[in-house]
């Protein structure tokens, strides 16, 4: 049986991809971390109560996942490496964030407002 022949994709393309996806990543954390410092600001100060709160608002991680004390952490870090070595990136996203992200915390947010809402007020 022949081989396959190698993958066709560019080590350019490969970049980019990687180059995109950290973009991504960097401005949620930016977003995030933002929404983190309120709630700090609210007396949610160890990161199980973060977490804890973050899953009580729909607020969904990167990947729509649940948040965990080390997803906090580990997007606390994110965000601390970010505002050492972009803080142009910081800023900018913070004045101007990324429309998809919003749009993606906020039909998270709604999604869980529609599930409190039935538990509440069964049909």
């Amino acid at each position: 049986m022949p081989s396959k022949p190698p993958s066709a994709i560019s080590p350019s393309a490969s970049r980019a991809g990687v180059l995109k996806t950290r973009l991504k990543a960097d401005q949620w954390a930016c977003v995030v971390a933002r929404i983190i410092n309120d709630l700090r600001v609210l007396g949610h100060t160890s990161h199980d109560q973060l977490a804890a709160e973050l899953n009580r608002r729909g607020i969904p991680t990167v990947r729509d996942g649940r948040w965990h004390r080390t997803t906090v952490q580990n997007l606390l870090y994110r965000y601390a490496l970010v505002r050492r070595s972009n803080p142009q990136l910081v800023a900018s996203t913070l004045l101007n964030p990324p429309p998809q992200l919003l749009r993606h915390i906020a039909e998270h947010q709604l999604e869980q407002l529609d599930r409190q809402r039935a538990l509440r007020d069964p049909p």
